[in-house]
């Protein structure tokens, strides 16, 4: 099978596009798919290496800071419940606040494409997550998109 997919490598980069998929089999079958760009696994895994923070958090506060069509982003306050590795020297009862944003399905089933989404978190959400600087330099933000979850 002839498969297009593999020429989107794309890493922070969103664009909208249909990859056409051609597959042939024993009857020369023509079909097109939409792809998600969805990174190697590997991107993914050398991602949350390099992230300077692991910590295991409790959410307490959501604060949405942009309610787009496509994706929402928010604000989160969250308390440190264990530390795997800090390199701002938190501890557990630290306070943290980071950046995060959900891509909302019906985006993805317009053709949206980029990496895995955050989950959309909520107050009292527990979990490992994988921190470093946010993309637009503002504070922290998830290391790995939404490969960057545990819990």
């Amino acid at each position: 099978m002839l498969n297009f997919t593999g020429l989107l490598r794309l890493t922070r980069v969103r664009i909208p596009a249909v990859v056409i998929v051609l597959g042939f089999t024993s009857g020369w079958v023509f079909s097109a798919s939409i792809a998600r760009a969805e990174l190697p696994d590997s991107t993914y895994k050398k991602l949350r290496e390099e992230a300077p923070e692991l910590l295991y958090l409790r959410v307490d506060r959501v604060t949405v800071t942009e309610n787009g069509e496509d994706i929402i982003r928010y604000s989160i306050e969250a308390t440190v419940q264990k530390v795997d590795r800090s390199k701002a020297n938190y501890v557990a009862g630290n306070r943290v606040t980071f950046q995060s944003y959900y891509v909302r399905p019906e985006a993805w089933n317009r053709g949206f494409v980029g990496p895995k989404s955050p989950p959309q978190l909520y107050p009292g959400w527990t979990g490992w997550i994988f921190l470093d600087q946010a993309r637009d330099g503002k504070g922290l933000g998830p290391a790995a998109y939404g490969r960057s979850f545990h819990y």
